[in-house]
């Protein structure tokens, strides 16, 4: 098992919608990022971007009628790899529940905030996300593929849930995806657990991760266990650790790091990174990513956090 630098999915970085944090009914959320990457080979100029914009626009009956739109994006500057996704839903929302339909986020992904390594690795960070993230989600990256389904998420006091179902269609085939998740507030830290499975004609795939997250003074961090399973391969296990300390009001610290064994090969993967805010939402970071079976590589860029 060898992780590569590059890729196997699609992106294009959005426009700007800094108009979206306008008005009182809209939510606007995410990052995006540009810089280098230098490896022993060679150094690649690089994008990324996951963005989340969502609102109501009409009260109807106990609840409102609104949308979401999300872009993950990913990509090198010179055109070689663009990877994106885009999850463009219909919602209604009432209490604390919310119907969408559409293309929405997998309900796999929506139970835990890990990091999102493509802010400092670019299209590698979708190749490490194929580890630890929804099936769905990646395959949304491909090309030709279309993805489109509905899901639902509640939040009862100190306990959340999620559902959602996808159909899958493109390139000669097609497959089913339900995922369901759940979340526990215990206070001083939040446990998740995450299951998807992807039925097609000739294969199934399933996922299933546990885990939990804190945040405590300038610490936060968190763990999780990920278990994938496929159809005619070795079970894969997954365990990742990550964690962020806040130096100053404008200096983080964080580390990412990942145990992968395929029943065969055991491999590791680890980033450092420092980052320092400019102005508010505005940074400059600098990450060191490395492992046993994978060449290093070193990024320096610029960002900014919605």
């Amino acid at each position: 098992m060898k992780f590569t630098y590059g890729a196997t999915v699609v992106a294009a970085l959005l426009a700007s919608s800094a108009a979206a944090q306008s008005g009182p009914n809209f939510t606007f959320d995410g990052y995006v990022a540009a810089g280098n990457l230098f490896t022993s080979l060679d150094t690649q100029g690089f994008y990324a971007g996951s963005v989340n914009v969502g609102g109501t626009f009409l009260s109807l009956g106990a609840g409102d009628l609104g949308f979401d739109l999300g872009l993950d994006a990913a990509g090198t500057l010179n055109g070689d790899l663009t990877f994106s996704a885009l999850y463009p839903t219909l919602t209604y929302s009432f209490g604390g529940s919310k119907v969408s339909l559409g293309n929405p986020r997998s309900a796999f992904d929506s139970a835990s905030s890990e990091p999102d390594l493509k802010r400092v690795i670019g299209p590698g960070g979708v190749e490490v996300a194929a580890l630890t993230e929804s099936s769905v989600s990646l395959l949304s990256y491909l090309d030709g593929i279309d993805v489109y389904g509905a899901g639902y998420s509640g939040t009862f006091g100190a306990i959340g849930a999620a559902a959602t179902y996808h159909r899958i269609e493109g390139l000669g085939n097609s497959a089913d995806a339900l995922a369901v998740s759940g979340t526990y507030d215990a206070g001083l830290f939040t446990a998740f657990g995450a299951y998807e499975t992807v039925s097609g004609a000739a294969s199934d795939l399933n996922r299933f991760k546990i885990g939990a997250q804190a945040e405590f003074a300038q610490f936060s961090g968190g763990a999780s266990y990920s278990v994938i399973d496929a159809t005619g391969t070795n079970t894969v296990d997954v365990l990742r650790l990550y964690g962020a300390y806040a130096v100053t009001d404008r200096i983080d610290v964080g580390l990412d790091a990942f145990n992968v064994y395929d029943g065969t090969d055991t491999a590791s993967l680890y980033s450092v990174s420092g980052k320092y805010n400019v102005l508010d939402k505005a940074y400059v970071e600098a990450a060191y990513v490395d492992g046993n079976n994978t060449d290093a590589i070193t990024s320096i860029s610029i960002g900014y956090d919605f």
